[in-house]
């Protein structure tokens, strides 16, 4: 019959023979979970390309992709460790409802200022935190945006410039 799309904890098997009643084995407690895979980091435009990935500290409009196999999962949380695998349950960047046997997106994310070349994403069901499923690592880094350049935006060679920028 396969298994059923359900989300538990303690779950048991229980096996009789059929020819004897009296034989009776119970197995278990086991885990019945949906699963959210193919969690993907999507580079901005000006990043594509990029290996690996690379999303800019404050930026906005960044995306995530996965992918829901269960009716049992109809919303996620949006995760971010600046630290690896081990860096979770990290930053919460969004709720966002999650269609079933689908691809799934979230494009409004803002990244925060943490710089990091560390970086994962981890997309968990909202009501069951061991529902979820993990990016492959990425990179957070800074962007320097010249914001004034003295002398009419020209460089003069072999002289003291100063310039101002944003990060």
């Amino acid at each position: 019959a396969g298994v059923p799309d359900k989300k538990a904890q303690d779950c048991y098997i229980r096996l009789t023979d059929v020819n004897n009643t009296g034989e009776v084995k119970v197995h278990g407690p086991f885990t019945i979970r949906p699963r959210i895979t193919s969690v993907t980091v999507v580079p901005a435009a000006a990043d594509t390309g990029s290996s690996p990935v690379i999303w800019r500290a404050d930026a906005t409009g960044q995306r995530v992709d996965w992918t829901d196999t269960s009716t049992q999962v109809s919303s996620v949380k949006i995760r971010l460790s600046t630290g690896g695998i081990g860096g979770f349950p990290g930053t919460l960047l969004a709720t966002k409802a999650s269609t079933v046997n689908g691809v799934n997106s979230a494009t409004d994310l803002v990244v925060p200022s943490t710089l990091t070349t560390n970086a994962m994403i981890r997309v968990e069901d909202d009501s069951a935190g061991y529902v979820y499923g993990d990016s492959a690592t990425f990179r957070v880094l800074g962007k320097i945006t010249p914001v004034a350049f003295p002398s009419n935006n020209v460089y003069v060679g072999n002289t003291s410039t100063p310039i101002q920028w944003a990060k």
